[in-house]
């Protein structure tokens, strides 16, 4: 299903725990135009933003820039999924299962 950018938007957002206030104090501060609070909490609901604040407003919450314009491709920058990595030395096993037949010898 594709999602508007405003949609993708209030995602960020809400992904980043931050409030609509928030995203407009920081980015008012770097002078991006479009970012007084009434611009930003339209562009949560209907209006199309700038690139110009798309950009500014990716990096502030944390996401892919092709991810908040588009909708395409990962949403959170630094996010990979790593495979499991179990590792388990001789002695740890044996403590375990030390550990384990005493448990079991108390219970019977």
């Amino acid at each position: 299903m594709k999602t508007t950018i405003n949609e993708r938007l209030n995602i960020a957002l809400e992904h980043s725990g931050r409030s609509i206030r928030s995203l407009h104090l920081e980015l008012h501060a770097l002078g991006i135009k479009g970012s007084s609070y009434s611009t930003v909490y339209s562009y949560m609901k209907n209006t199309k933003p700038s690139l110009e604040f798309i950009e500014a407003a990716a990096k502030a919450l944390g996401v892919h820039l092709e991810w908040l314009r588009y909708g395409k491709g990962r949403m959170l920058i630094g996010w990979k999924r790593k495979p499991m990595q179990f590792s388990i030395s001789r002695l740890q096993l044996e403590i375990m299962l030390v550990g384990t037949a005493f448990i079991i010898g108390l219970l019977i």
